[in-house]
């Protein structure tokens, strides 16, 4: 019989000892592995909870050359694109899912896609098709407030795809496509935390109901891409940041998808300095590095 049990049917103890051994000492009660984020660099973090791995937008080109696409900074049709900064190493292998805000070459790139083409990608629904036919193939197109999980031995990992917008100009929209932002709520026993990962999107506060609000962690992807492009700004920059986390009041903000590459234009310093005088928490790490959240 487990000692536990041996010890409540035979010295007729209540559940509290659970936490002492029948040696005498303190005996600790199972503690979770909390949720760790990696960032890899631009819009890519590992997650990893427990033993589930969940990779957010893959993009691992480096050098001078890391990518090729269209450039909204100054409108060249297809432009080169520069790794600004060390790329970490890092093991995608183990991951059990791929989680897609939305399928363009900086968000999702080929040498990534042909290595993890037989995990479980997640992505805007009406994109789904697109990325079967590039080769992946277990693919999940989430529509707005729909919600997937991942279980693993006790652990478990919802994600919510909720509104997103890649341009702050209605008339764009049609034109960048579909994008998804995503609620996570991990979960293993008592332990609960969440995280708001805007994807490439600006505010949208008629979208943010009651449960998208207080998050643990607001992932905010800034870099001011495309200002002073013919397509107007197509990713967030300070003072939008700033909005999005006043309308969902996070405990902190971890902003990544800045510095990594050659366009990426708005400087994290601006956003940093604003951080100062906000109620939330600023998380700062380097590629490379990993934030816990106990």
């Amino acid at each position: 019989m487990e000692q536990t049990a041996f010890a409540k049917a035979v010295l007729g103890v209540g559940s509290a000892l659970s936490l002492v051994s029948l040696g005498g000492h303190p005996a600790r009660a199972e503690e979770p592995c909390p949720v760790k984020a990696l960032w890899v660099g631009g819009p890519t973090l590992v997650f990893r909870f427990g033993p589930i791995r969940i990779v957010t937008d893959p993009v691992l080109g480096k050098g001078p050359s890391a990518s090729r696409m269209f450039d909204p900074n100054s409108g060249t049709p297809d432009s080169v694109h520069a790794r600004l900064l060390r790329l970490p190493e890092v093991d995608l292998d183990p991951a059990d899912l791929v989680l897609i805000s939305h399928d363009h070459a900086d968000h999702l790139g080929e040498i990534v896609l042909a290595r993890l083409k037989d995990r479980r990608f997640v992505l805007p629904l009406v994109q789904a098709e697109t990325l079967r036919g590039r080769g992946a193939a277990d693919v999940l197109g989430l529509p707005w407030r729909s919600s997937h999980t991942v279980h693993r031995e006790g652990y478990s990992v919802r994600i919510t795809a909720v509104p997103a917008q890649h341009s702050e100009r209605p008339e764009r929209l049609a034109l960048l496509g579909d994008v998804n932002g995503y609620w996570l709520e991990f979960r293993h026993g008592a332990y609960r935390r969440t995280v708001y990962w805007t994807g490439d999107s600006f505010p949208m506060p008629a979208e943010i109901s009651a449960d998208l609000r207080h998050p643990d962690l607001l992932v905010a992807h800034l870099g001011g891409v495309g200002a002073e492009g013919p397509l107007g700004q197509v990713t967030m920059g300070a003072r939008q940041a700033l909005s999005f986390a006043r309308a969902v009041e996070p405990k902190a903000v971890l902003p990544i998808h800045h510095s990594t590459f050659s366009d990426y234009r708005g400087p994290i310093e601006t956003f940093e300095r604003a951080a100062a005088s906000q109620p939330w928490r600023l998380e700062r790490v380097a590629e490379g590095e990993e934030l816990v959240l106990q």
